[in-house]
């Protein structure tokens, strides 16, 4: 009997040459029977070839045996020119006298793809009346994209096309065009439906969009199997598939219909803004707001001191320099206004200034107590000073704070594009300005770490708010929209390759914190301008235990060991098995055939009651490693330098516990952060959306701290885990870990999603937990036990989320009003 059937995951038509069908797949265990492979239209034998490649997704994704998998075969099945008179292909595979069919599909399908040009949809969603679409096209040329009505009518659209690296290594025989990817936007379609259509050379691809459920939406892609049956084989490529049990696509942001109503829900109206002209602050801080000018329009400039002018607090003086070293007729309009109102002082520079010149000449006019950085073209909402007065009053050691913000169109006729931030979080800021505006510091504090520095110009205001935020005693974040940031179409945000010195600079102001901070760490740019990785240096490598739970599964450890011994770069680390309860014999024979193989392998058996945290705790008192790493059986890593990325941030002494990024075998996230409160008790951030999606600003792929991690995998050191008197037994369940990252985080240490360390997490066949009727009692009450522990919690919200963000979606979607 063949054991090791090839696996087929994707099959389609050659790119270059339409007399070959392509077959890609895999043997589970590297074919070390040697098998053969074989292909038949009907009963006639077809001529073919194959590749081998070191398929590393399909490895990660399909390690299911101990011995390595790390090739993946690509078949290249001649077929003849009336192939289609046949009844169906069918690709076996063969051992001497045996043969199994390892696929198996009808001809006159096959035929429907032979000009059909592989695309494939990954987003379909409508914001502000605006059809956009986004995906990727196969093809050795440029290709086109364009859009008609329900009545053929073409449509105007834009369209911007990227680079697809996963796609480009699908197609293993002909360079694809570089940038196969697009997205695409129709402006305030027309009609029911909407067909998108794909071009290349001699080859099409049409898809149609139906607007009402688009409106809704839950668009889900339509597949279209050659197979019943066969997982990742679909009419319009090979593509991730949603995961199983969630149907809809989750939206990537809020309409702008959907922000103007929230916008305006909570706007201040002139009832509460005229309550906080009369308001009586026992501190009345005086700001000092700083703008450098150069060449700004006029009614910018007017926009922008009307806004300071309809301040609800009055203690402020707007401080600005002039800095295009031109006589221009802005410097009449400063004159006009610093007339009417003496808070209103501007200087002039004869030269030409860069801005940190520029703002250091505006902030030698500042006589206030906070200095309030603003651009020339942007506004303060009305009561900005005043929420600012308010965190000062509340707490005096504040002597940093920043707000949430959004932008404003050029013509100022509508807002968009808002930017809720988290509390204070270091590792966010090391990985990209999410602080930007509204910013406010002590004049104190931005006089003692130094004025603006020119050699960061382009970043000038990230360089100045790391070493502010080095030295302050307390970081406060004000959770309203107080700062409206006008987009330029040639601004950094909207169109980044405009200043690429601005990322370099930007760069180089993280290295130079780094340095000052005295962390062994360097600073590498990522697919996204502006997002930034750190990779902290490893100078030894501490012994880390592989603390893994596992009851009867040896599909799931074969599988998790193989990875680690396969992938992981590291080498000084042991794992430890928690039996938790195993009761077959083959479970047990091949513990012992494992702890003969593999030296790195001990099986310890714990056998009290069902307990996450006791059974965990029993693993940390059998294992030896300075870090642990507890990971279900379920887990396969992906990253090389998976042990390095978690070891990276968990030997900082201001951090606890570290999160890898997990998902779900088709390219789905699992885990990409946590949040308490999110879906009723705790949730993971971006679940269900794609691997490739960056998320809300980015936070998908950024480092970032939350207050808690999910279960499956994480990191801690054993100095933490001790000083924390391990797991609380008072929890069972998966909880374990949320109260584990609350309780040290009430002690100063911070919980960190590293999205660099990377892996697979299988649905498991079992349920995790107890179940049943018992089981569910004890997650209720559990749940209720870990509500009323962190209740000021759960009342004031997740400082690492924010309290506008909607708890019950996962894809920091706005709160709905």
């Amino acid at each position: 009997m063949i054991s090791n059937n090839f696996k087929v995951s994707n099959a389609r038509f050659h790119l270059t040459d339409k007399d070959k069908f392509v077959i890609g797949g895999w043997f589970a265990e590297n074919n070390p029977e040697k098998n053969g492979i074989e292909a038949y239209l009907d009963k006639t034998r077809l001529e073919m070839s194959f590749d081998k490649y070191r398929g590393y997704d399909v490895r990660q994704r399909h390690l299911v045996h101990q011995a390595n998998v790390s090739e993946e075969y690509y078949l290249y099945i001649n077929l003849p020119k009336d192939f289609d008179k046949y009844g169906k292909l069918t690709v076996y595979t063969v051992n001497g006298d045996e043969r199994i069919p390892s696929f198996e599909a009808p001809t006159k399908k096959i035929q429907l793809l032979k000009y059909q040009l592989p695309y494939c949809v990954d987003t379909v969603s409508i914001e502000g009346g605006d059809c956009k679409l986004s995906g990727w096209v196969a093809s050795t040329d440029p290709f086109g994209v364009s859009a008609q009505d329900e009545n053929g009518r073409d449509m105007d659209i834009d369209i911007e096309f990227f680079q697809r690296k996963d796609v480009s290594a699908t197609f293993k025989e002909a360079a694809l065009h570089e940038y196969c990817g697009f997205k695409a936007e129709v402006n305030n379609p027309t009609g029911k439906k909407l067909l998108f259509s794909f071009k290349s050379g001699d080859l099409s691809a049409q898809y149609e969009v139906d607007m009402a459920k688009a409106l809704k939406g839950a668009y889900s892609q339509k597949e279209n199997k050659l197979i019943k049956g066969l997982k990742y084989l679909k009419k319009h490529g090979i593509k991730w598939t949603a995961l199983k049990a969630m149907q809809v696509v989750w939206g990537k942001a809020e309409s702008a219909a959907e922000y103007e109503k929230w916008l305006n829900y909570h706007l201040r109206s002139e009832v509460e803004l005229d309550a906080q002209r009369k308001y009586g602050f026992t501190v009345r801080p005086k700001f000092s707001i700083v703008v450098p000018l150069y060449k700004t329009p006029e009614n910018f400039l007017r926009e922008m001191v009307d806004s300071v002018t309809s301040q609800t607090y009055s203690n402020w003086e707007l401080c600005m320099c002039e800095g295009s070293g031109t006589e221009t007729q802005v410097i009449e309009i400063l004159r006009d206004y610093s007339r009417r109102d003496e808070r209103i002082k501007f200087t002039v520079s004869s030269r030409q200034l860069g801005i940190s010149d520029n703002t250091n000449e505006a902030i030698k006019l500042a006589t206030g107590d906070f200095i309030v950085l603003v651009d020339h073209d942007d506004l303060l909402t009305p009561d900005a000073l005043f929420e600012c007065a308010l965190a000062i009053q509340d707490d005096a050691e504040v002597d940093v704070i920043y707000s949430d913000e959004d932008k404003l169109t050029m013509d100022g006729s509508a807002y968009f594009m808002p930017h809720f931030k988290p509390d204070f979080n270091i590792d966010l800021l090391r990985s990209m300005n999410y602080i930007t505006h509204l910013f406010v510091a002590k004049r104190e504090l931005m006089h003692s770490v130094g004025l603006f520095r020119n050699e960061f110009d382009g970043s000038q205001d990230y360089d100045m708010i790391l070493r502010c935020t080095e030295q302050a005693k307390k970081v406060h974040h004000i959770p309203r929209i107080l700062y409206h940031w006008r987009s330029h179409k040639d601004s950094v945000a909207e169109n980044p390759e405009s200043k690429l010195y601005a990322y370099d600079s930007a760069k180089k102001a993280l290295d130079a914190h780094y340095s000052r901070m005295g962390i062994d760490a360097h600073v590498e740019f990522t697919k996204i301008y502006g997002v930034y990785k750190t990779f902290f240096h490893i100078t030894a490598e501490p012994l880390v235990s592989i603390i893994i739970s596992s009851n009867d599964s040896i599909k799931d450890i074969k599988r998790c060991i193989s990875a680690i011994e396969f992938k992981s770069l590291y080498d000084n680390y042991e794992i430890l098995i928690v039996d938790t309860g195993s009761k077959k014999g083959s479970t047990f024979s091949f513990y012992d055939e494992l702890q003969a193989k593999f030296p790195k392998v001990k099986v310890v058996f714990y056998r009290g009651e069902k307990s996450y945290s006791k059974s965990r705790n029993f693993g940390a008192e059998n294992s030896n490693g300075e870090y642990m790493l507890f990971m279900d059986d379920t887990i396969s890593i992906i990253t090389d330098e998976f042990f390095e990325e978690l070891l990276g941030y968990a030997r900082r002494t201001d951090v606890g516990a570290v999160g890898a990024k997990l998902y779900y075998e088709d390219d789905i996230i699992y885990h990409a952060g946590s949040v308490v409160n999110m879906d009723g008790i705790t949730g993971n951030s971006f679940q269900g959306q794609s691997r490739y999606d960056n998320g809300y600003f980015a936070r998908a792929i950024t480092a970032c701290d939350y207050s808690i991690t999910n279960p499956s995998c994480f990191m801690t050191s054993r100095e933490v885990f001790n000083n924390a008197g391990g797991f609380s037994e008072e929890f069972s369940t998966g909880l374990t870990v949320s109260d584990y990252c609350l309780a040290i985080g009430k002690t100063g240490k911070l919980t960190v999603f590293n999205p660099f360390a990377e892996a697979y997490r299988y649905v498991p066949v079992r349920p995790v937990n107890d179940s049943g009727k018992e089981g569910t009692v004890k997650i209720k009450n559990e749940s209720e036990k870990f509500k009323e522990r962190w209740k000021v919690l759960f009342s004031k919200g997740d400082p690492m989320y924010n309290r506008n963000l909607s708890l019950n979606r996962n894809d920091y979607h706005l709160k709905k009003v």
